[in-house]
């Protein structure tokens, strides 16, 4: 009962407001948040006006973000429970839409892998997920349960700027499904981001830097190495060699890169 009632649409408005905030979190934890909020809207500042698609939105923590920061935001999020989440939390939010459905390379179906107890590692990637549940071979020490297999709707990214364009920004969190999603783009977009872990997906990385600068060579690049967000790790916005150069050596263990369009 007190679960429902946490989740409330209701009581979600009256998270919004500043004296919950700060009943609520203490001065680090408030601090961390302004932090990334500050990072988001530096970020977006400049751009076209348009919507946010939020792929992967999870519980919608960046979609309470974007929403103040653009005209409109998709939350697209293929997990059943986090759906309803996320339909309670932003019930009466009129400029957020959520889809229910995943986001691949093509329409159709897939199959999610979805871990009972984490959902921020559900997949459509088996190899990740098959990886996640040996905590010797990987680095996070993780020794998740057997994901339960469930068949979701899947549509394309270039579908989506299609339909709820114009299009500002694109966030992509996709657990290791990052490159697969990026692929069915026909069109560039001002603003686009995929997270990825490194060294596992670096060449799914560097796919993703050709397939963007395939599409424009207006394309500039750089890249953050935490979550959440906090600054940008290159001073200035590099082309696409020079960031795969960046990736190759930097060592990095996780990068969320950043992609933007120059202007022309």
């Amino acid at each position: 009962m007190l679960a429902g009632l946490k989740n409330h649409p209701a009581v979600w408005e009256m998270r919004r407001l500043p004296l919950w905030q700060n009943l609520r979190y203490d001065e680090a934890a408030r601090h961390s948040m302004k932090r990334e909020t500050d990072f988001y809207r530096q970020l977006l500042e400049g751009l076209p006006r348009g919507a946010v698609l939020d792929v992967g939105a999870n519980s919608g923590s960046k979609t309470e973000i974007f929403r103040s920061m653009s005209d409109f935001v998709v939350a697209i999020e293929p997990t059943p429970r986090l759906v309803h989440a996320l339909k309670n939390r932003f019930q009466y939010c009129r400029n957020i839409k959520i889809l229910d459905c995943a986001v691949s390379s093509t329409n159709g179906t897939s199959l999610l892998h979805v871990f009972e107890g984490d959902d921020s590692y559900n997949t459509l990637a088996p190899e990740w997920a098959s990886a996640l549940r040996v905590p010797h071979t990987n680095r996070f020490g993780l020794a998740l349960t057997s994901p339960e297999k469930i068949r979701v709707q899947t549509r394309t990214l270039a579908e989506l700027v299609q339909e709820y364009g114009p299009i500002k920004y694109v966030k992509i969190d996709a657990e290791g499904y990052e490159y697969e999603i990026v692929s069915s783009l026909e069109t560039p977009v001002p603003l686009i981001s995929l997270e990825f872990n490194l060294p596992e997906f670096a060449g799914a990385l560097n796919r993703s830097i050709e397939k963007l600068h395939s599409l424009s060579g207006l394309y500039r690049f750089n890249a953050a190495v935490t979550e959440p967000p906090m600054k940008l790790e290159l001073s200035n916005w590099v082309p696409a060699e020079e960031m795969r150069e960046h990736v190759n050596q930097s060592g990095w263990h996780y990068a969320e890169l950043f992609a933007r369009l120059a202007p022309a």
